[in-house]
């Protein structure tokens, strides 16, 4: 059965490759408005439930993967910062504190009758982050590994890695990056005997 990656994410593709070798992509384009809460797990959930859902309407017969990732810093919702200078800002007020990854991913499925059988997961991570310096922060704002990335944050950059106060598992960082594999790879068998 074909898998959809209702996503543009550079990240969450090479992820994905980990656990499936061949699926299309099909990003979605439209914006998305939703009602904004403080739960931020029900945000991402929410997001990842419009974009797989949006896709499969449009891409009957094969299964949609749709994910969303936000950063959660002092009870906030981050996501992505759209230039260096909101990157700057992010990263001076991530300094010191205790961070909460959120993605969700659906899985979504269209026989292009009846309702769509959607899915939806959720996980969390968190860390702490070292108090970072002016030095820091200019000399990681240079690699541009915050581009398109939630809260500013390349989990998997080496550099970055040095701000955290503890290493993290691989999963960890999966869920910091947009897709946590494993559990993908374990839902999406599940969900393919839903299909049958």
């Amino acid at each position: 059965m074909d898998i959809v990656l209702a996503s543009a994410s550079e990240e969450r593709k090479n992820l994905l490759k980990k656990v499936i070798k061949k699926f299309e992509i099909f990003p979605n384009t439209a914006k998305i408005r939703i009602k904004q809460t403080k739960n931020v797990s029900k945000l991402t959930r929410d997001l990842a439930y419009f974009k797989a859902l949006r896709i499969c309407l449009r891409k009957p017969q094969k299964i949609i993967l749709g994910a969303d990732t936000l950063i959660e810093i002092a009870k906030e919702a981050v996501g992505k910062p759209k230039n260096k200078s909101q990157a700057k800002q992010i990263l001076n007020f991530l300094s010191d504190k205790k961070i909460k990854a959120h993605t969700s991913f659906c899985l979504a499925y269209f026989k292009g009758q009846d309702r769509p059988i959607i899915k939806c997961f959720s996980y969390r991570s968190q860390a702490k982050i070292k108090k970072l310096t002016k030095k820091d922060i200019e000399k990681y704002l240079k690699t541009n590994k915050w581009k398109n990335r939630a809260a500013a944050i390349d989990i998997f950059d080496k550099l970055f890695t040095k701000f955290l106060e503890r290493k993290l598992t691989n999963k960890e960082k999966e869920i910091f990056a947009g897709l946590p594999t494993n559990e993908v790879k374990k839902k999406l068998k599940e969900f393919k005997k839903i299909l049958k």
